[in-house]
């Protein structure tokens, strides 16, 4: 039984490569590559009919697009079309999802982490299985949301604890 222990990315050749770092009781540690895992984001358009998403589309093709594909996808109950802006680079996301473009209403899940992005996408779940790969320790991070400085647990709630 492996365990998946972490997840980074690289670039070989001009292109991201996501690599998952393993332990394995059999195997010891082990690095599997992904290398056809692209990153994206979504861009809403301002104007849902056609278009304002052509319109939208034609603004949004930059030298750092590989594609942008049309999504249909519920928002807050109401289905939307939003556009997957694939980039070339996950480094190139920050720069893209900057971009003032007439008729972008908002962007969305472009701060997500390229190998973060890649992990939620197929499924995989870091230190499942830690205890089968002879794994003992943990680390534990809490975080606060905290206006005034330093967190006062009878004020500043948890919001995340991993």
């Amino acid at each position: 039984m492996k365990t998946l222990l972490d997840a980074d990315y690289i670039t070989r050749d001009d292109k991201a490569v996501v690599r998952l770092f393993y332990k394995d009781s059999g195997k010891g540690r082990y690095v599997e590559e992904i290398t056809d895992f692209e990153p994206y984001f979504y861009m809403i358009p301002e104007d849902r009919d056609r278009g304002g998403v052509d319109a939208l589309k034609e603004r949004l093709m930059h030298e750092k697009v590989v594609r942008i594909e049309e999504k249909e996808m519920t928002d807050l109950n109401k289905k939307i079309t939003a556009l997957k802006v694939i980039a070339k680079h996950p480094k190139y996301v920050p720069e893209l999802r900057e971009l003032n473009v007439p008729g972008l209403k908002e962007v969305r899940e472009a701060d997500i982490p390229f190998a973060h992005r890649c992990l939620i996408n197929s499924g995989l779940i870091p230190m499942e299985n830690a205890e089968d790969a002879g794994l003992r320790i943990a680390a534990v991070d809490i975080e606060t949301y905290n206006a005034h400085g330093e967190p006062k647990a009878e004020r500043d709630p948890a919001v995340v604890i991993s």
